[in-house]
This record gives C-alpha cells, structure tokens and sequence, in this order.
C-alpha cells in the first residue's frame, strides 16, 4: 500500500467519521430536546395537580354549603367538568411523557452504540478525541 493509498483510506474514513460526528450532535440535540420536553410536561402536571387540589378543595367547600341549593349546585357541575377536562389531559400528557420516556430510552441506546463504534474506531487508528467532543457518562 503506497502514500497515495493511506490519503484515499484516510479521506475515506474522515468523511464517514464527520458523518458519525454530525449524526452524534443530532442525537445529542434530539436528547437535549426530548429533556426540555419531559421537564416542560413535568412543571405542567405539577401544575395541574395543584389545579386539581385547589379545585377538589372547592368542591369540599361546596359540597357542605350548598345541600339543596340549585345555585351550588350549578357551581359544583361546571367544577366537576373542569376536573374532567384535567383528568383527560392528564391522560394525554401521561401518554405523551411514555411515549418520550420510550423515545429517550431508544436515543440514550442509539449514542451509546454510536460511541462504542466511534471510540473502537478512534482507538485503533490512535485519534484522541478533544475533550469538548467526548461523551459524558
């Protein structure tokens, strides 16, 4: 194998190691966003939980005053469809959080076959890696 042999493989292996480094960025900004996602969908539930006790509260309070009031009555059935709007969207977001939880699990998996690839092939063509471009465990 001559000079002009190793430029062809060594060309050949940077172009296909930029790819691995670009689809590596991709992952990690699918991870970093699915992250951002599951903690906006967690502060909204924390959200709506305290939605919830401050609605069930309302209902306790209610529920003793208003024994025979039609009026009350009235208030704690609009109540009641706001519980039920929440209960639904809480079943949404929680489909929604597994879905993510699942995708995240799949992405984390993905990286870390990617950089056992790219550090087996790192480590035999003796390429140090920088650190800004290394993956934390």
């Amino acid at each position: 194998m001559n000079d002009k042999d190793v430029k062809k493989i060594t060309n050949v292996f940077d172009e296909k190691f930029k790819l691995l480094l670009g689809e590596l960025a991709r992952v990690r900004s699918e991870i970093s966003g699915s992250k951002a996602t599951q903690f906006r969908q967690y502060t909204e539930l924390s959200r709506i939980g305290k939605d919830i006790a401050r609605i069930d509260s309302v209902l306790e309070s209610l529920s003793e005053e208003s024994k025979g009031h039609t009026k009350k009555l009235k208030k704690i059935d609009a109540v009641w469809d706001q519980v039920v709007e929440i209960t639904l969207g809480l079943e949404d977001i929680k489909e929604k959080m597994d879905f993510q939880a699942e995708t995240s699990s799949k992405s984390n998996d993905n990286v870390e076959k990617l950089d056992k690839r790219v550090t087996t092939v790192e480590s035999h063509l003796g390429i140090s890696v920088l650190p800004e471009l290394a993956i934390i465990r």
